[in-house]
């Protein structure tokens, strides 16, 4: 039940925003932790925004946060209690990165959330280390070190400066500290021109995406859930690099009218609903997912949009289906995955992935492919995609795949003409978030050729 009286009366934002990242540090994910805290309590709008830019801030900048409070602390950061540390961080990132914070109210503030914690005693720590910091004019953004000054992981800077080189790793980098674009695939039956307009009635800001047939940018729109454009399924949060997946499936088979198309590992949505809509009702789409859970979302989706010949079914893409062997026109393997490609969208995944990780993931994903390259009849096609940018789950899987009676297939002409000539020539294509205009993301093609 929600609280009725305003924050202001019954809490302090920076209370709300110490809890949060104190779930966090425990290891909560940031975007379930502050959705539970507005749920349950009445923010303002004003009020929301600053405890969703001090908490993002805090999480995405944690390793440059870290590498501030050693320069001014004078105790080793391993002997600082768990809370201080939250604290210290939270202070810092006000100082440093947010302008209107004044210095004196982060510091006074800060004091205050120690004592009230029960670390009285570390008041004058506290003081001591923020005071230090505020009147150093010391800029983050001089540091050298790429993964402390855009707070990664020194493994993940290492490998994307390895593949993609220093210039395109800092755009990289960069681009997940940074708020990333919304966009909107608009549904049949109305144009992106016709949408912008609907959508200005409403107060929301948006265009069409230049070269980009059915895609829109969603410059300002405060709820979803309170947008009557989306309400109606006239349109679907999805990025552009997203929307590729649907339009290479429609590509691939607009020759064909019955088909039978297999999405493994389908949740949220977005790429059945769009395959859903592209290739009309010939194509029979059985969506798949581990739980009933992910599958909710779906089906809420697929009402939303109003579509009715879509088949949902919970199923472990990692068990294989005699069923479906060798019966697929077109098998949808868009798969779990590291996410290196949505840092910008999910602020603590860069700090959960480890090496041995990456490495669990691309065996897991070629349990997955087994299946999946099994279910495609001969002549039939498989798109394999990710939301990532490591190439052991993307550009040594199109190897792996290679030596199971598959080829691959160039689908450059099949994009829309914003995202040609970009290496789908080849028949694999590998954005990158900073460098494209889109999420870090990778899709391949191949037909079975027996």
């Amino acid at each position: 039940m929600k609280r009725t009286q305003s924050v202001n009366k019954v809490i302090n934002e920076r209370d709300i925003a110490f809890d949060i990242l104190m779930r966090v540090y425990k290891g909560v994910f940031l975007k379930n932790c502050l959705g539970e805290a507005f749920g349950s309590l009445e923010i303002d709008k004003r009020g929301r925004a600053f405890i969703t830019a001090l908490c993002e801030g805090v999480c995405e900048r944690q390793i440059t946060l870290d590498h501030l409070v050693d320069r001014y602390s004078n105790v080793k950061r391993n002997k600082i209690k768990p809370q201080i540390l939250v604290i210290l961080r939270m202070g810092i990132f006000q100082l440093k990165y947010m302008e209107k914070a004044a210095d004196h109210g982060v510091v006074n503030e800060s004091v205050r959330l120690a004592k009230k914690h029960g670390f009285a005693p570390l008041a004058g720590y506290v003081n001591a280390v923020l005071r230090a910091a505020a009147r150093d004019d010391f800029d983050p953004e001089s540091i050298e070190d790429p993964g402390i000054r855009y707070s990664v992981p020194e493994h993940l800077a290492d490998l994307f400066i390895r593949e993609y080189g220093i210039r395109n790793a800092e755009k990289m980098l960069a681009a997940g500290l940074k708020k990333p674009a919304l966009y909107g695939r608009v549904s049949p039956g109305i144009t992106p021109e016709e949408l912008c307009e609907k959508l200005k009635e409403e107060g929301v800001k948006a265009r069409p995406y230049p070269g980009f047939p059915g895609a829109i940018v969603l410059d300002e729109i405060d709820s979803m859930d309170k947008c009557g454009c989306f309400l109606k399924g006239l349109f679907t949060i999805q990025d552009l690099s997203s929307q590729l997946v649907g339009i290479v499936a429609s590509g691939i088979m607009e020759e064909r009218r019955e088909m039978k198309v297999l999405d493994l590992c389908c949740a949220p949505g977005g790429k059945t609903t769009h395959m859903a809509q592209l290739l009309g009702p010939g194509a029979h789409i059985l969506s798949r997912d581990i739980s009933e859970k992910k599958l909710e979302a779906v089906r809420a989706n697929l009402t939303r949009l109003g579509i009715d010949d879509v088949t949902t079914e919970v199923f472990d893409a990692c068990t294989y289906d005699e069923g479906w062997e060798s019966g697929c026109d077109l098998v949808l393997a868009d798969l779990p995955c590291s996410g290196l490609g949505v840092m910008g969208r999910k602020k603590d995944i860069k700090y959960r992935v480890t090496p041995d990780d990456l490495k669990e993931l691309a065996l897991l994903q070629r349990r997955i492919l087994d299946n999946a390259a099994a279910y495609v009849r001969p002549g039939g096609y498989l798109i394999y995609s990710t939301c990532t940018v490591n190439p052991g789950e993307n550009k040594e899987q199109v190897s792996y795949l290679l030596g199971k009676d598959l080829e691959i297939v160039p689908f450059d002409e099949m994009l829309p003409e914003a995202f040609r000539g970009r290496g789908a020539k080849n028949g694999a294509l590998q954005l990158l978030q900073g460098v494209d205009d889109c999420d870090g993301f990778f899709i391949s093609l191949f037909r079975r050729v027996c």
